[in-house]
Protein backbone atom coordinates (compact mmCIF):
# COMPACT_ATOMS: atom_id res chain seq x y z
CA UNK A 1 0.00 0.00 0.00
CA UNK A 2 2.85 2.57 0.93
CA UNK A 3 4.45 1.96 -2.37
CA UNK A 4 1.58 2.51 -4.63
CA UNK A 5 0.80 6.07 -2.65
CA UNK A 6 4.89 6.64 -3.01
CA UNK A 7 4.76 6.13 -6.50
CA UNK A 8 1.98 8.41 -7.15
CA UNK A 9 3.66 11.18 -5.33
CA UNK A 10 6.96 10.42 -6.91
CA UNK A 11 5.49 9.93 -10.60
CA UNK A 12 3.76 13.45 -9.71
CA UNK A 13 0.58 12.78 -11.56
CA UNK A 14 -1.30 15.22 -10.07
CA UNK A 15 0.96 18.15 -11.93
CA UNK A 16 -1.44 17.84 -15.03
CA UNK A 17 -4.56 18.76 -12.62
CA UNK A 18 -3.02 21.60 -10.93
CA UNK A 19 -1.43 22.81 -14.42
CA UNK A 20 -5.18 23.06 -15.17
CA UNK A 21 -6.39 25.36 -12.36
CA UNK A 22 -7.41 22.32 -9.65
CA UNK A 23 -6.25 23.59 -5.90
CA UNK A 24 -4.04 20.99 -4.39
CA UNK A 25 -6.76 20.47 -1.70
CA UNK A 26 -9.17 19.11 -3.97
CA UNK A 27 -7.02 15.93 -5.46
CA UNK A 28 -7.16 12.63 -3.44
CA UNK A 29 -4.72 10.14 -4.15
CA UNK A 30 -5.83 6.31 -3.27
CA UNK A 31 -3.89 3.03 -3.24
CA UNK A 32 -5.56 0.38 -3.89
CA UNK A 33 -4.30 -3.27 -2.83
CA UNK A 34 -5.81 -6.81 -3.05
CA UNK A 35 -5.23 -9.28 -0.56
CA UNK A 36 -6.76 -12.76 -1.13
CA UNK A 37 -10.48 -11.73 -1.13
CA UNK A 38 -9.77 -8.46 0.58
CA UNK A 39 -9.42 -4.59 -0.44
CA UNK A 40 -6.82 -2.84 1.19
CA UNK A 41 -7.57 1.24 0.38
CA UNK A 42 -5.49 4.16 1.59
CA UNK A 43 -4.56 7.56 0.35
CA UNK A 44 -5.99 11.45 1.39
CA UNK A 45 -5.04 14.77 -0.46
CA UNK A 46 -1.35 14.91 -1.57
CA UNK A 47 -0.50 17.73 0.59
CA UNK A 48 -1.21 15.32 3.80
CA UNK A 49 0.58 12.46 1.86
CA UNK A 50 4.02 14.23 1.06
CA UNK A 51 4.49 14.22 4.71
CA UNK A 52 3.63 11.05 5.37
CA UNK A 53 5.37 9.32 2.57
Amino acid sequence: MNAALRQILTKKYDMELLAKGILSRQIRIYGIAFQGKHVLVDGGCPEQLHTVY
